[in-house]
């Protein structure tokens, strides 16, 4: 039976709790926005937390596939923001930060291509969420009132 070296068990670990890390974020935010009667940005919110949801799916069945049960840990749900930039720029870090771990797997995991290539739809997909937000970002940096952000929540977060 093929098995999973254990530096890839523990790398795809790591990122599946970051992936768990990240759908307690937008959790987060979709309940404060929804509170905040920020209906677009909720369900924006709303809508990252299943796709994290989606992509921790997507590695823990990896692993399964390898006879491999991952031990998750249990993040904190300690989130809070001011505004929507407050939030975007939360989530430039978290997605950057997530971005640069799934490039350092990459990297240490280079003679194990079948994890490679798992890990190249992950570096696709991180890039392409961090170029989102750094967009929504540079949107919002001149953006000072709760006006404005009302103004244009459906421009910025449909």
């Amino acid at each position: 039976m093929l098995k999973l070296p254990i530096e890839a068990v523990d790398r795809l670990t790591a990122r599946i709790n970051d992936e768990w890390k990240a759908v307690q974020f937008y959790q987060s935010a979709q309940i404060h926005f929804a509170d905040m009667n920020y209906d677009t940005i909720a369900a924006f919110c709303q809508a990252e937390s299943a796709d994290e949801i989606g992509h921790a799916k997507v590695l823990q069945d990896y692993m399964a596939d390898y006879g491999v049960i991952v031990q998750r840990e249990s993040p904190e749900m300690n989130y809070s923001f001011t505004d929507p930039k407050d939030f975007v720029n939360q989530a430039v870090e978290l997605e950057s930060a997530l971005d640069d771990a799934y490039q350092d797997d990459y990297k240490a995991l280079s003679d194990y291509p079948n994890v490679q290539n798992l890990l190249l739809q992950f570096l696709t997909i991180q890039t392409d969420s961090v170029r989102e937000y750094l967009n929504k970002q540079r949107k919002l940096m001149t953006l000072t009132s709760e006006f404005e952000f009302r103004v244009l929540e459906k421009e910025i977060f449909s």
